[in-house]
């Protein structure tokens, strides 16, 4: 059982490498920077839309009185969402410099070797 897995596993990676490396490399690169972009976009707007809400509940929570858990809780909410959005920009900047390295490593060592 553990073989079938482990042929799989080698399978799954092989596909993921012809995908970078493949024939139409500048389709791919295209396609991978799309993802890239939609992906961090869709990050952001989530972080945003989680913000709105922490907010609120925070408002809701103060008008209902000093309730110190739930107080506790929107502002650990705030903190997290903080420290998360100040790491986007340099996770930014490591998936943009991942995708650069991959499309240098692509068209200067990804090439068929006939041997």
């Amino acid at each position: 059982m553990f073989e079938k897995q482990k042929a799989k596993l080698m399978l799954t990676m092989n596909a993921l490498a012809n995908s970078f490396f493949g024939e139409t490399r500048s389709r791919k690169g295209m396609q991978q920077i799309s993802a890239l972009a939609i992906t961090l976009g869709v990050t952001v707007i989530v972080l945003s839309a989680m913000s709105l809400v922490n907010a609120q509940l925070r408002t809701q929570v103060e008008a209902s009185g000093n309730n110190t858990y739930a107080y506790n809780m929107t502002t650990h909410g705030f903190t997290g969402l903080t420290t998360f959005g100040t790491w986007l920009p340099l996770i930014a900047l490591v998936a943009i410099a991942a995708y650069v390295i991959g499309l240098l490593l692509g068209v200067f060592g990804g090439g068929k070797k006939n041997l």
